[in-house]
């Protein structure tokens, strides 16, 4: 239905600077840690993870990492 939508499959949130996207709940908290990381650094947002006894997914760099 959509010819110029290419659909990655892998990455669980997408994001720009103006809009940030996920689908589901786990990927809701990925995006959500991957904001703290955003506007309070990496460590806040890995100790945030560790206090939630949540596994962070992160997010794929390149197509080979997908």
């Amino acid at each position: 239905m959509y010819p110029q939508i290419t659909v990655i499959r892998g990455p669980r949130y997408v994001e720009d600077a103006a809009v940030s996207s996920s689908g589901g709940e786990s990927c809701g908290i990925d995006l959500t840690l991957r904001l703290v990381e955003r506007y309070y650094g990496a460590h806040a947002a890995r100790v945030t993870a560790y206090n939630m006894e949540y596994r962070r997914t992160l997010r794929p760099l390149s197509m080979s990492q997908v």
